[in-house]
């Protein structure tokens, strides 16, 4: 090929990534300009209370899954008692004592 032709071919596949460059960055300052933002509007009680309530919901919530993990840990232990019970056999009272 000749050098000139591709010294033209260069210059327009340059001017065709110039002119797409200026495009994205003409949709993308559209885009930041046009952007909506979302936030939370207290101008009425319903939102507040709403709010109020989602909390106070979460905490109960986690609360009682706190306190509902007691009794599993409390059956760990047994657990483990009644493993070593079936390992050895038999367990006398002297090691039912001994476990506590």
């Amino acid at each position: 090929m000749d050098k000139k032709l591709l010294g033209f071919l260069y210059a327009q596949k340059t001017d065709e990534v110039k002119t797409l460059v200026q495009k994205l960055k003409t949709t993308i300052e559209d885009g930041v300009h046009n952007f909506k933002h979302h936030r939370i509007g207290f101008e009425t009680q319903f939102v507040c209370w709403t709010i109020v309530i989602e909390t106070v919901l979460i905490l109960g919530l986690f609360t009682w899954i706190i306190i509902s993990e007691k009794p599993n840990q409390r059956e760990e232990n047994n657990d483990l008692k009644y493993r070593y019970i079936k390992m050895n056999g038999d367990a006398s009272a002297k090691q039912n004592s001994a476990f506590r």
